[in-house]
């Protein structure tokens, strides 16, 4: 992949490669990064956000016309997926693009139980992730309070990532979004996230400590 593409799209990449001009490491001279645990669908669409700034998941998905949660579900979980990643390469674009296409998906396609939007494992791997207030973590709170019926979880509570619980719990006690919310944006983007300048340290000693390998 073009070293510039990368640079101009991901802080992340900026960073890693200052670092790499050094001269430091030997991926200097091999221009191969190595990148681990990485999803390699959710790499693909990232690639193709690279070089076509459009989210190749959502175009070849219509709401309108599928009437199978399995694959709504698979979608959605696709969708976060490429949120994450697009978390760990510090692509505020990437990330915002794909809560769009989240948010279609879950406002538009009807389930028949509105928990299997976003199941259990997925709070695991949303919870995990990400830190108290994010705007992955807030969507599904909110979802979870707007839309499902609390006997829908009841049975699976343990299923559910405990932090995910706990918040859930101190909702439905009115002591207001457990998440936080974003007061500065219009509802429509209220689950956008303005940069990353708060994760490009985060993300740019990521690099430095090498335990990422990008091919």
């Amino acid at each position: 992949m073009p070293k510039s593409l990368l640079v101009e799209k991901s802080k992340y990449f900026k960073k890693y490669f200052e670092i790499l001009c050094r001269g430091e490491w030997k991926e200097a001279t091999s221009r191969v990064i190595k990148l681990r645990d990485i999803d390699a669908k959710a790499f693909k669409s990232y690639v193709y956000w690279i070089y076509r700034n459009e989210l190749a998941i959502d175009t070849d998905y219509d709401v309108q016309v599928t009437d199978c949660d399995e694959d709504a579900v698979d979608h959605i979980y696709t969708l976060v997926k490429l949120w994450l990643l697009g978390d760990r390469f510090a692509d505020c674009k990437l990330r915002n693009a794909v809560m769009d296409a989240i948010t279609k998906v879950t406002k538009e396609f009807d389930f028949e139980n509105e928990s299997e939007a976003f199941p259990a494992p997925m709070t695991f791997r949303i919870w995990s992730s990400l830190t108290k207030g994010r705007a992955l973590r807030r969507l599904v709170l909110d979802h979870y309070i707007e839309r499902v019926d609390p006997g829908e979880i009841e049975q699976d509570l343990e299923e559910f990532h405990p932090d995910f619980v706990k918040s859930l719990a101190m909702s439905s006690l009115q002591c207001g979004s457990w998440e936080g919310q974003n007061t500065d944006m219009c509802h429509m983007h209220a689950y956008y996230e303005h940069d990353d300048e708060d994760t490009e340290g985060k993300e740019s000693k990521d690099a430095a400590s090498k335990t990422d390998s990008v091919k």
